[in-house]
């Protein structure tokens, strides 16, 4: 058992967090009460709202001189333009 005065920051990772708050008592009411879990805090938000996250790798060769990568907002559209340039 652990009792905090204020606040308690939980974190296991994308799929494990929403779990672990979930078998603590804390998520959507009608989610827990089936599997027997008493509810400490009716959130119908825990477990929702998953997004995927795509990341793209590329690599390309080039006997041009291809100026620093620019990392930023837009890095995925430069190499794409570059790849498209050089290729």
């Amino acid at each position: 058992t652990a009792i905090a005065r204020k606040e308690v920051i939980l974190s296991a990772g994308v799929f494990d967090t929403p779990k672990l708050l979930q078998l603590s008592g804390v998520g959507p009411e009608a989610w827990l009460e089936p599997f027997g879990i008493q509810v400490v805090a009716n959130n119908a938000e825990v477990g929702r709202n998953f997004a995927d996250q795509m990341a793209i790798y590329m690599a390309f060769e080039t006997t041009e001189q291809v100026p620093a990568l620019p990392w930023g907002a837009d890095t995925c559209g430069w190499l794409l333009n570059s790849g498209l340039k050089l290729g």
